[in-house]
């Protein structure tokens, strides 16, 4: 009982720090750039055709239960240092991008008719910012979690996992808050903390 009891202080501990880390850069780099007389967009000239499909929000809103969740997945201690360092060196590197190289969000966003989705958009938009765009923590993450979900989940689990966190991705482009620059981006970062933090 008293090592369960360890391991769930140790997920927990491992969750505030990462999470109070999120907080600070995210806040500090979304002010930051909000204050700038100029922030540039980088798309691509078929991204116009991207269609604003309001059903995704879903999968877009559920990063957030993940990264709580993927801390109750790992199972000893070298895992929980690994996935915390590898969280920690993506916000870190993903802040020092928002600041050196700020991007905003250059599309405007459809009206939602649907009043569920609208009452997800309408949160969204009181936590969210046009900024902090590359790389796309969304992205990063839900490599993150793949790479630890797929260990943890079996089965037709494993392949739901993989089929949500697919469209958790699709989502950063589908409710229209990424550009593919940024999702390009994410995973690029996601894969250099795989390589750089190893077990």
């Amino acid at each position: 009982m008293d090592a369960k009891q360890l391991t769930f202080r140790h997920r927990i501990i491992a969750l505030i720090l990462c999470s109070v880390v999120f907080l600070i850069v995210y806040s500090f780099c979304g002010t930051y750039t909000g204050r700038l007389s100029y922030v540039p967009s980088i798309t691509f000239f078929f991204e116009k055709e991207i269609p604003f499909v309001p059903l995704f929000i879903f999968p877009y809103m559920s990063s957030g239960i993940f990264f709580i969740w993927v801390f109750f997945w790992v199972r000893n201690e070298e895992q929980l240092r690994i996935l915390t360092y590898r969280i920690l060196f993506i916000i870190l590197v993903a802040g020092g991008c928002y600041l050196l190289f700020p991007l905003h969000f250059s599309f405007e966003k459809p009206s939602v008719n649907v009043p569920l989705f609208r009452i997800f958009f309408e949160e969204l938009k009181k936590i969210d910012t046009p900024f902090n765009q590359a790389p796309s923590l969304h992205v990063a993450f839900a490599l993150i979690f793949w790479q630890e979900g797929k260990k943890y989940f079996t089965g037709i689990k494993k392949y739901f996992l993989f089929l949500w966190l697919l469209m958790l991705i699709l989502s950063t482009l589908l409710v229209y808050q990424h550009h593919l620059i940024d999702i390009f981006s994410g995973a690029l970062l996601a894969i250099l903390s795989f390589l750089i933090i190893k077990r």
